[in-house]
């Protein structure tokens, strides 16, 4: 959007558009639009200088932003533009495009350094420090100035990096809203060169890579491997790690195979895991919305290579690997590099290499372990593989062996577990139906839910395994705990994270990766297709590590009845601390048969939901401890077994289940 005569001119001066660049900009109106400006200029200068307020009102700490811009050229195929921008405080300096930056951060910060000259040419002024943002164009701008200091008998600036750049990224979001105000969001650090020759990369490499991308696509890790299961890689590669090799290296990264949930494919190399865990960190409400600033301008270097459709390419980029002879292992297998948290977004070719190495590791990390990472093995605790073709060393930390722990904590204190909204029902529950009844109701509820996720239009892959995996929690709850939709809770979400799903036999590591993405998206849109919100549903949800060990540690056929009964038990004892079980029939006063007949597992339904319908009672009136919510609770359930309920014919539960045994055992002579 351009900048009215009145407004603050975008370049921070605080002065009046109309005072400041409105007539430089008018003449160099071309140039700006297409965001190609040419270094030094004999007239720029000085127009430059006149717009900017004295020398000694700029300040002595100057920050340079070197980010990558996300627009091509049709002319130049070859483009990756770069925006170097220098401010002093809240004033934009300078700022210049470079069409075609170099990737390797020595070659990068001597135009770095140029543009740094040319500010304080404008500025009629030396810098006291300056600030980049990654520490190898720090040490290259150090040593340009070494060699050629920025004014004669000067002292040179101090020359830091710090990851934050508060004033030249203020600066910089003013100027891209001005200058590219339709560029993608989430889009505005990441490099996109229409084709490999855009990055700089000796062209061996980008063959080799090819060929990795290739034989990594046919090895299919993700398969067996989640994207939430990361692998830890460690293997210095000595023959091309240069003098940065320090800053933005991949000797060590936290590398996560993509394509488990059969959308995206390819290799993602983390060198900070709380990058990845800002990833993870998303909520599945968030998946469309554009990615935050924590993840596209990470701590570390985050390097991608994705795995796609030949018809997802640019032109340019299929011309370009067919003309070359690289290696494409099919329609949907053409690579493409996406580049977070590097100089200018710019790519070394040791860090290249070092995706070609994890590349060609992985998958035969994968056939070596594929039974136990499938859990068709004993888990024989954490993994460390060396690969003897790459170097590259492996871990992976899976689930822990030994004895069967919980991995949940005991709660110090308890929060409401029910359904709210103006449809809720709590406590309420179904009548036993025939199967065709049953269908019929499982297929009305999920409806609303198909509806909903319809209008939002999600691709038809993401959208085929949220109904399924819904539709197996909306069979769960209504056919087996003869729940309807609206009387959900907390308890119910967990015994099916935590024992039904786990207890189905043929569900996959693929399956599984799908559940708790497609229930968030679920309880997400509760409030809008059943007029009911869920707000405990978030926290279960989140907590990956907890369903995902359950479902790793669960009893694999053949397993004796001490190993099934340890694994269920790990889970009622976190249900019961809770205060989401009912009390043992010693301290409520009724004891249940061996195998309950039909009247006690109905009085047990009814009792149970009554239990968790109080138990929110309790905690809303402001006791939260689990002691005294349970103390608060016992009295009332031991009320309700003595007093008439319609359900039972006006009997009592306690009478009613006990004329029932009566009638068993006589049916028994």
């Amino acid at each position: 959007m351009m900048p009215g005569r009145n407004d603050p001119c975008p370049c921070g001066s605080g002065r009046k558009y109309k005072n400041c660049h409105l007539a430089l900009d008018d003449e160099e109106r071309h140039s700006w639009q297409g965001l190609r400006l040419e270094p030094g200029g004999a007239g720029l200068a000085p127009r430059r200088r006149n717009a900017l307020p004295p020398p000694s009102e700029i300040g002595g700490h100057w920050e340079i932003a070197v980010d990558a811009i996300p627009i091509t050229f049709d002319d130049d195929l070859d483009a990756r533009p770069v925006m170097v921008l220098v401010a002093a405080g809240r004033l934009a300096l300078h700022v210049n495009m470079l069409q075609q930056a170099p990737g390797e951060p020595a070659e990068l910060g001597a135009l770095v350094t140029r543009e740094l000259r040319f500010a304080c040419e404008i500025a009629s002024k030396l810098p006291a420090t300056v600030t980049v943002r990654d520490a190898s164009i720090a040490r290259a701008i150090a040593a340009e100035l070494e060699i050629q200091p920025l004014a004669l008998g000067a002292p040179p600036p101090i020359v830091r990096a710090s990851h934050a750049l508060a004033a030249a990224d203020e600066a910089r979001r003013s100027l891209m809203t001005f200058l590219a105000p339709t560029a993608p969001a989430d889009s505005a650090h990441i490099s996109r060169p229409r084709r490999w020759a855009g990055w700089g990369l000796p062209p061996d490499v980008v063959r080799r890579l090819h060929a990795a991308a290739a034989a990594f696509y046919r090895g299919a890790a993700w398969a067996v491997l989640a994207d939430d299961e990361p692998l830890l890689t460690t293997g210095r590669l000595s023959s091309i790690a240069g003098p940065d090799a320090a800053t933005g290296s991949l000797d060590s990264a936290t590398a996560v195979v993509m394509g488990n949930a059969g959308v995206e494919f390819g290799l993602s190399l983390y060198t900070n895991t709380s990058d990845l865990d800002a990833l993870y960190d998303r909520d599945e409400t968030q998946a469309d919305a554009p990615p935050p600033e924590s993840i596209l301008r990470p701590e570390g270097v985050v390097l991608t290579l994705t795995l796609g459709s030949m018809d997802d390419m640019d032109p340019a980029m299929r011309r370009e690997v067919r003309a070359a002879g690289w290696e494409i292992a099919g329609p949907r297998a053409w690579p493409q590099l996406i580049v977070l948290g590097t100089p200018g977004g710019g790519v070394t070719a040791a860090q290249v290499e070092a995706m070609i190495a994890r590349l060609e590791a992985i998958p035969r990390f994968v056939g070596a372990h594929r039974s136990v990472l499938l859990n068709d093995a004993p888990w024989p605790g954490p993994i460390r593989w060396h690969d003897q073709e790459t170097g590259i060393d492996i871990t992976f930390a899976g689930a822990d062996g030994g004895e069967l722990e919980s991995p949940w904590d005991p709660p110090a204190t308890l929060s409401p577990a029910g359904p709210e909204g103006p449809k809720a029902q709590p406590g309420v529950l179904l009548s036993a139906r025939d199967d065709a009844e049953w269908r019929a109701a499982i297929n009305s509820t999920m409806e609303p839910y198909v509806r909903v996720l319809n209008e939002q239009r999600p691709s038809l892959r993401t959208a085929e395994r949220r109904v399924e995996v819904v539709g197996r929690f909306v069979t769960f709850v209504l056919a087996q705990l003869q729940v309807p939709i609206e009387a959900v809770t907390e308890h119910d979400l967990r015994q099916f994270l935590y024992s039904f799903w786990p207890a189905i036999g043929d569900m996959s590591a693929h399956d599984t990766s799908a559940v708790l993405p497609a229930l968030r998206h679920f309880f997400s849109v509760m409030r809008a297709a059943y007029g009911v919100r869920c707000p405990w549903a978030k926290l279960v949800l989140a907590d990956r590590e907890a369903f995902l060990e359950r479902w790793r540690s669960r009893p694999v056929e053949p397993c004796d009845d001490e190993e099934l009964d340890e694994y269920s038990f790990v889970f009622t004892d976190d249900l019961v601390a809770r205060e989401m079980m009912l009390p043992n029939g010693d301290e409520i006063g009724m004891h249940w048969s061996a195998a309950p007949t039909d009247a006690e597992l109905a009085v047990l339904r009814v009792a149970h939901r009554q239990w968790l319908m109080w138990r929110d009672e309790v905690i809303r009136s402001g006791t939260t401890a689990p002691a005294a919510v349970h103390d608060g609770l016992v009295p009332r359930l031991r009320a309700w077994f003595d007093a008439p309920h319609p359900m039972f014919g006006g009997a009592t539960p306690r009478a009613a289940t006990k004329v029932r045994r009566r009638a068993k055992r006589r049916e028994g002579r």
